[in-house]
């Protein structure tokens, strides 16, 4: 794989004359060798409010450039004995030789190999049919520069004062650049490449040129974002706070996202669980955690990265994790696309975010592209289903998230026809009376078009339906068998171990708290009150009554307007049992 660090190969090559012991004269630069006859270019830089017309006459030279604003002197063709001359004159400051300079060619970052672009044939990284896909990214961030050459930038707005005004897509920070190279640069024999190379970068300015923000700027540019719905699939978010949330911003994510747009979201780089950092929290996102690469390659193989202690195929020392992380993306040390047209390093979550952000645009490919919640939560199953765990998570938080993984033609192609997970996925619960025997099970927790509910109850009897009941002749544990099936015929099975009559078995108990916002029809529940029976929780599943569901022990939902809802919270444990309780709030 070509280093971009080493493409700059003129700037390092000594001038091409050499001084011969015998010739050279301590007062004169080394690289003038008085004996050699041979002309070449040299480059005069004379003293301020010189002429170099003046300068260049007395000396017989004829100039092939003239410079009169960066600085003053020109350059023309001569021997080194007639530069030698020239350094005698009082207006000449310096004489320097010509040298070469060579167009850097485009580099593919280790970020970019170690979530396998480069092995997704559809996408053709640093090949000659260069691949765009019909798909825009927003990256909310401190601006991105439009005029860079690797970049795609089709729309921009300045969102900082709360209110999205046109502007001239510009970043006098550095951040939301390099941001969107990692999601986008374009695959052009220039530079780096993107996840997504070429993707259309809606630059929406959010945080000023010393990396910061307001809510409510942010807010407007999520609104901007929303009401562009119909034409951007994605959004990033590099940007973040500790122990803060915003109602009106939490609104806005879940709004948008029911509009069609899948965020990808950084995790905070605090080395702390992210629960508590805003938005990562939000259940609406994509969260991204940092991982460490040094060599493009899995294996962990690659020593420590260049610019950092991190080692190769670890958590970033500085990401944050836990629970609420979705996925894991290269972020240490990631070169990018800079303000200027240059190319840079960067650390951090903002820094993995944007990878995924990519790997997302990949999956919103022309009408592939997400209309409604659904969708976006289906994309973003599809990004971590794709992911694979052959990375060390040295978090130590118990959690392995999936790391980035874009390799797989068949999940990612060029047309944008993202090939859907392989049928159905069952789930099933249960609860039974211990002195009647008989259980009640439910299977519409199951996910996908599922159209059909065969149940096996242990017995050598059997059912069907989403729920089912069943009356066991005697008391005893039962393995209890749901087999689902979608309308093309496919099935996926699951199974539990059910325990009927038996004195020690203890179903989960369910309990909440919370506290609702009339004026913003907006509830959050907290299920930490739950107790478990003999055996662990293991799921939350939360219905708001308006249609809305939620999973995780707590949850905040956002009300369509005024009325009386029922919230159920629903438990499970690791045998299947289950556990309810439904409260009544009036908004």
């Amino acid at each position: 794989m070509r280093k971009f660090g080493a493409l700059i190969a003129a700037a390092a090559l000594l001038p091409i004359l050499a001084v011969s012991p015998a010739a050279a004269d301590p007062d004169l630069p080394a690289f003038l060798d008085t004996t050699d006859p041979a002309e070449r270019t040299y480059i005069v830089v004379l003293d301020e409010g010189a002429d170099p017309d003046d300068v260049a006459e007395r000396h017989g030279d004829d100039p092939l450039g003239v410079y009169e604003h960066a600085l003053t002197g020109y350059a023309a063709d001569m021997t080194a004995a007639e530069a030698a001359d020239l350094l005698q004159d009082t207006d000449v400051a310096y004489v320097q030789q010509d040298q070469v300079f060579e167009a850097f060619d485009q580099d593919v970052p280790d970020g970019i190999a170690r979530v396998f672009a480069p092995d997704n044939p559809n996408l053709r990284i640093d090949g000659q049919d260069n691949y765009v896909p019909d798909v825009a990214i927003a990256v909310l961030d401190t601006g991105v520069d439009g005029s860079h050459p690797d970049l795609n930038v089709v729309d921009s707005v300045d969102c900082t004062s709360g209110t999205c005004v046109p502007n001239t897509a510009t970043d006098g920070n550095g951040h939301g650049t390099h941001v969107a190279g990692s999601a986008a640069a374009l695959d052009n024999d220039l530079g780096v490449v993107g996840v997504a190379p070429g993707a259309q970068v809606w630059n929406v300015q959010v945080l000023n040129a010393a990396g910061s923000g307001s809510l409510a700027g942010i807010a407007a540019g999520v609104d901007y974002v929303t009401a562009n719905a119909d034409r951007i699939g994605v959004a990033n978010m590099s940007l973040g706070c500790e122990g803060c949330s915003d109602q009106a911003l939490s609104q806005a994510l879940t709004n948008s996202v029911g509009d069609g747009v899948a965020y990808a979201v950084a995790a905070g780089n605090s080395a702390r669980d992210a629960a508590n950092f805003f938005p990562a929290n939000h259940p609406d996102v994509l969260t991204v955690s940092s991982m460490a690469d040094s060599d493009g390659a899995p294996g962990g193989n690659g020593g420590a990265l260049n610019c950092r202690a991190d080692q190769d195929d670890t958590l970033s020392t500085f990401s944050n994790y836990g629970a609420i992380v979705d996925i894991a993306a290269p972020g240490s040390c990631i070169t990018s696309t800079m303000p200027g047209g240059g190319y840079g390093s960067m650390s951090g979550t903002s820094m993995a975010s944007p990878h995924a952000a990519g790997g997302l645009a990949l999956l919103a490919v022309g009408e592939a592209k997400p209309t409604d919640r659904a969708d976006v939560l289906a994309v973003y199953d599809t990004l971590t289903g794709a992911g694979n765990p052959d990375w060390n998570d040295t978090s130590g938080d118990g959690v392995h998230e999936p790391l980035l993984d874009v390799g797989d033609p068949a999940l990612f192609p060029a047309d944008g026809e993202t090939t859907p997970p392989e049928g159905p996925t069952a789930s099933l619960s249960h609860s039974c009376d211990d002195t009647t025997l008989t259980c009640t099970f439910d299977g519409s927790g199951s996910a996908g078009e599922v159209t059909g509910w065969a149940w096996e109850f242990g017995d050598g009897s059997d059912g069907t339906g989403a729920t089912t009941e069943h009356t066991y002749t005697s008391e005893g544990t039962y393995t209890v068998t749901l087999t689902v099936t979608d309308d093309e015929g496919r099935t996926d099975s699951a199974e539990a171990q059910i325990s009927v009559g038996a004195p020690d078995h203890t179903a989960p108990t369910a309990d909440f708290s919370g506290a609702c916002y009339s004026f913003f029809y907006f509830c959050e529940v907290d299920a930490s009150g739950s107790s478990a029976g003999d055996a662990p929780i293991t799921g939350y599943r939360w219905d708001f009554g308006d249609g809305g569901t939620a999973s995780g022990a707590d949850a905040w939902h956002f009300y369509p307007g005024p009325g009386t809802y029922t919230i159920t919270l629903t438990v499970t444990d690791e045998t299947g049992a289950t556990g309810s309780l439904s409260k009544t709030v009036t908004l």
